[in-house]
């Protein structure tokens, strides 16, 4: 059986379930009374949500990115640097003790970017995997999974962003005092023909 219902405010995401104007949503059932009780629920959970009375789910880590992963591949973005970076976090939260995404507090996100692998100071490798997870954390919020992202924001707290040097790019036909030999798209010169 499924539900339908029309939701008047802002457009967003609800359980992982994307909310706009126009709803239909499957009850996962075939009884009607336990239809009606799921229907009750529901109401009561969009009602907390407009209301912002929303309390996260007890989902764990591993949970709560594997519904990240989905999301992401509804929305046709590439997972393999997600998944590596999410089993980085996994493993970091199982060697701390830390099982649900709840847990995860500013400090303990800090903590594991710490114990991240990257480069910094002349890359931005440590950059980019930051975002990859801040991205996470801040999908799961939105999907009602956690409170709010853990992650601080480096425009009100500039001692979080990642800073690196950016490395100065330099031209093909310039490097090593190289003449340029040939066209702009670095093939060889036209030849030219021979007297005989």
């Amino acid at each position: 059986m499924h539900v339908q219902f029309v939701w008047k405010g802002a457009p967003g995401v609800f359980e992982g379930k994307k909310l706009t104007y126009q709803n239909k949503w499957s009850l996962e059932t075939r009884s009607w009374s336990e239809a009606q009780s799921k229907v009750k629920d529901l109401e009561k959970r969009l009602k907390d949500f407009a209301e912002g009375k929303v309390v996260p789910k007890g989902m764990t880590v591993e949970a709560a990115l594997q519904e990240w992963y989905e999301f992401r591949d509804q929305n046709g973005l590439e997972n393999t640097k997600a998944k590596t970076d999410g089993g980085k976090l996994v493993k970091w939260c199982e060697k701390n003790n830390i099982l649900l995404l709840t847990a995860l507090s500013t400090d303990k996100v800090i903590k594991w970017r710490l114990t991240l692998p990257f480069r910094s100071g002349d890359s931005s490798s440590l950059s980019v995997h930051w975002s990859v997870i801040s991205g996470f954390l801040f999908v799961a919020a939105g999907m009602g999974l956690h409170r709010e992202s853990p992650i601080p924001n480096p425009k009100t707290n500039p001692q979080f962003r990642i800073r690196y040097d950016k490395a100065e790019v330099k031209p093909p036909n310039q490097e090593a005092g190289r003449e340029d030999s040939g066209d702009r798209h670095g093939t060889s010169p036209a030849p030219v023909p021979v007297d005989a």
